[in-house]
């Protein structure tokens, strides 16, 4: 089950990509939120992003410039800081990886368009 819901997030967060890289860099402005728990106690590196969508359960962050591997490795290493132990790893022009905690599992997937970094994470 957790494959499944991690796979549907990867596709989401391509298909936001794929939406943003159709329009155009630049020419969608992005609405921002506010980061919210659990997230804020995670010391995630959000502040050289935007905060897309932010719930208990999953956040979206756009960082500016197609740094995939860079950023995937910060966020992967706040996680693991935050008491969760990665479980599967996939790198290539996209990075997606599973995590399991004491209170549940996490799932990230990091992936460029138009000229953007995108940052999805879930929470199960």
């Amino acid at each position: 089950m957790t494959r499944v819901r991690f796979f549907i997030l990867l596709l989401g967060l391509i298909g936001v990509g794929t939406s943003l890289a159709c329009g155009g860099a630049g020419e969608i402005a992005l609405p921002s939120a506010e980061l919210t728990e659990p997230w804020t106690k995670m010391n995630l590196p959000t502040k050289d992003g935007t905060v897309l969508v932010s719930t208990s359960t999953s956040l979206s962050v756009q960082h500016k410039g197609e740094k995939v591997s860079e950023i995937a490795d910060k966020y992967i290493a706040a996680i693991e800081k935050a008491k969760f132990k990665k479980q599967h790893e996939t790198k290539g022009d996209s990075v997606a990886v599973t995590f399991k905690g004491k209170k549940g599992n996490c799932s990230l997937a990091v992936t460029a368009a138009a000229g953007n970094t995108l940052v999805a994470i879930a929470m199960q």
